[in-house]
């Protein structure tokens, strides 16, 4: 299993070669910083080179959008999104459902909102796809507080204005409820997330939940 990381990531990178060595496989890492793409080298000569070394599943995170659909067609290795772009992160959509059912024992009949990032959330999206094909009861598509390019998100969402709700106002009846910033995400069952207007995590937040 090879880790092919073209963005920064510590928690999605060390995730996925935790996993594999736990199912025993062997693990390769590849250092965009150390690598020849710092000469010139495409992303398919890089997929080609590594592909010839007989690995079995690429992992990929890649800025561009449809990165990683783009290498199912330089390899017949497995592919994993470990994040395209704007575009999806399905495992972590997956990891918010898993712990969603672990806090709540269940995902029949839940009311999830999420809340943050409009326009640059992957995870957003990834997310409103798998809780649409669960027994969820209710998804608040997206609910933001003052949330920057929140309009713009919106509009490429093809959200209506009956879509936004005011979290403080909906957190009591919520039981699940998945938060994004600018940066990083994250998924609790409890629903007293304090966010500032600015739809950023106060202190307290980062204190408890480490991003």
């Amino acid at each position: 299993v090879c880790n092919v990381f073209f963005e920064d990531s510590t928690r999605t990178r060390l995730s996925f070669e935790t996993a594999a060595k736990r199912l025993s496989a062997d693990t390769m890492n590849f250092a965009v910083s150390s690598s020849s793409v710092n000469k010139g080298e495409s992303l398919r000569d890089t997929i080609e080179t590594i592909s010839a070394m007989g690995v079995d599943a690429f992992v990929i995170r890649h800025k561009s959008s449809g990165a990683p659909q783009m290498v199912t067609r330089w390899t017949t290795a497995s592919i994993v999104n470990a994040g395209d772009g704007l575009h999806e992160h399905p495992t972590q959509a997956l990891l918010d459902a898993f712990t969603m059912r672990q806090h709540k024992g269940r995902l029949a009949g839940l009311k999830v909102a999420i809340v943050g990032d409009l326009l640059h959330s992957r995870v957003l999206r990834s997310n409103l796809l798998l809780l649409r094909k669960l027994p969820i009861q209710e998804i608040e598509q997206v609910a933001f507080i003052e949330g920057r390019n929140a309009e713009q998100g919106a509009e490429r969402l093809r959200l209506s204005a009956a879509d936004f709700l005011d979290y403080r106002e909906r957190s009591k009846s919520l039981e699940g409820l998945a938060a994004y910033t600018l940066s990083s995400a994250t998924l609790t069952g409890r629903g007293e997330l304090e966010l500032l207007t600015t739809g950023l995590a106060t202190a307290s937040f980062f204190g408890t939940w480490g991003l």
